[in-house]
């Protein structure tokens, strides 16, 4: 509904989607819902094409928090259960949501694709995502757990939390770059922000993980820099061909 007069206002309040122009009386300003600043209807594209763009960043980072959280929980217990360890402490989970919390709050920024129709919110596809993502990054994790206790001969429980705080923390990064997008990683461009917070991010964890700070025991230099390839061969290859071939 679109309308500038007094008798337009109960109107404007009742619609999804009231409309005033900038010369509207303050009534019909109140009672609308968004107020057009610029003549013609450009404004009103523009109003269609930023909704759409937010509820894609808003459903990429609902797949993202069910992938890491699923990944999180299930990861650490059944870790748990094989080790007989929790394989990270409290220090070090601390840890790892303060620094990726930062790059998930950036992918408000990000670049994304709006939808030539209208978008509605279906909950179902969104929970099937994240929680296939998260199984696989899950299974990806224990694999490599597997690896470093064996080839690594990871047994102190100090350096599996450090190896743990790795594990998590590489698989969660990567994962972005799965969820940001429908389609493959590398065809849709990443926000400029939302880059340079992912590599921020990967250097502080890298120095985090070989120069030690308190409280955290040091990783090789080899098994900082596997874990990093690991993960992100992962993330790249297999799950973003799952989510082309199952999910999307």
């Amino acid at each position: 509904m679109t309308g500038d007069g007094v008798n337009d206002a109960p109107a404007l309040k009742q619609a999804e989607v009231g409309i005033a122009v900038k010369s509207a009386t303050d009534a019909a300003k109140q009672a609308a819902s968004v107020i057009l600043l610029n003549e013609g209807l450009e404004s009103i594209v523009n109003l269609i094409t930023v909704g759409r763009t937010i509820h894609h960043r808003i459903t990429n980072w609902v797949v993202s928090k069910i992938s890491k959280t699923l990944f999180t929980v299930v990861f650490v217990c059944v870790a748990f259960l094989i080790t007989g360890k929790f394989v990270v402490g409290a220090f070090d989970m601390v840890l790892l949501l303060f620094i990726i919390d930062f790059v998930t709050l950036t992918l408000s920024t990000d670049i994304v694709s709006w939808s030539k129709k209208p978008e509605t919110w279906k909950i179902k596809p969104l929970v099937k995502q994240g929680f296939i993502l998260g199984l696989l990054l899950t299974a990806e994790a224990l694999g490599w757990l597997a690896v470093g206790r064996k080839y690594f001969e990871i047994t102190d429980i100090n350096q599996l939390h450090s190896f743990g705080f790795a594990i998590l923390f590489f698989a969660s990064i990567f994962n972005i770059f799965v969820v940001r997008t429908p389609t493959r990683f590398y065809k849709q461009p990443i926000g400029k922000k939302l880059l340079l917070a992912i590599i921020a991010d990967i250097i502080l964890a890298c120095i985090i993980l070989s120069l030690g700070m308190p409280g955290f025991t040091t990783l090789p230099i080899v098994v900082t820099s596997t874990s990093l390839l690991y993960f992100a061969i992962c993330s790249f290859t297999f799950n973003d061909w799952v989510k082309i071939k199952f999910i999307s």
